[in-house]
This record gives structure tokens, sequence and C-alpha cells, in this order.
């Protein structure tokens, strides 16, 4: 799936219980429809925890390839945690939104994590 059509999954700035159960509901659509590989793009993700949960839940949910992107303006890049398991890929860099989105434009991004507040700044004028 291109970026485009990525499935956006925003949030304010502080995590609630809703958005795990969008990110769940989005997971669970792309299981259901027999994806088994999964690529996971997070802007705004601090210090991955978000990210991190979401590839562990994709993992219990049956995805055996999953890639996770995670990128924050003002966190330093960052190694990936180790996890035992070869099914999850995860890379972690520091830099600015728009310049992500540029470069992720010709790739492929299956779900897209993001603060709502970050899609706010990152929105045109009306």
């Amino acid at each position: 799936m291109h970026l485009s059509q990525a499935s956006p999954i925003t949030t304010p700035a502080r995590a609630s219980a809703s958005l795990t159960v969008r990110i769940d509901a989005a997971l669970l659509a792309l299981r259901v429809r027999g994806r088994r590989a999964i690529r996971i793009l997070d802007l705004g993700c601090g210090p991955g925890t978000r990210l991190l949960e979401t590839v562990l839940r994709a993992r219990t949910l049956g995805f055996t390839a999953i890639e996770g992107y995670g990128v924050d303006a003002r966190w330093p890049a960052r190694a990936a945690p180790i996890l035992i398991d070869p099914a999850i890929g995860l890379e972690f860099a520091t830099g600015a939104p728009l310049a992500v989105l540029a470069s992720e434009a010709d790739s492929s991004c299956d779900l897209l994590v993001c603060d709502a507040a970050l899609l706010t700044a990152l929105a045109p004028d009306a």
C-alpha cells in the first residue's frame, strides 16, 4: 500500500485507551484481509513506546513480517530495543516530519500513527 493509502491513526499529545483500540482495529482489519506483513510509520514517536507496543501487538495477531519506523524531531535517534523475534524490525530516526513524509512518498506504509497535534501543525492553512 502506498503511503497516501495508509490507514492514519491520530491521537492527542497524550496517548489514550481509544488510541490503542483504534490501532488494534486497524491491525485486525489488515489481518482479516489476509495480510501477514505490515509496515508501520510512527511520526512523533517520542521514546518509541507506542511503536514498540504496536509491533508487538501486530506479532500477537499473527503478522509474520513487521517493520516499524519511528521518527521524532525532538528525541535523538536511538538503537531499536533488542527483540528476540526475527519477524520484527525496528528503526528510529531523528528528523522533521515533513522531510520524513517526503522521503517516504515512494515507499509503502500500511499504518501511519501520528499525534493529532503534529498533524495540525503540518496541515496547510485553509
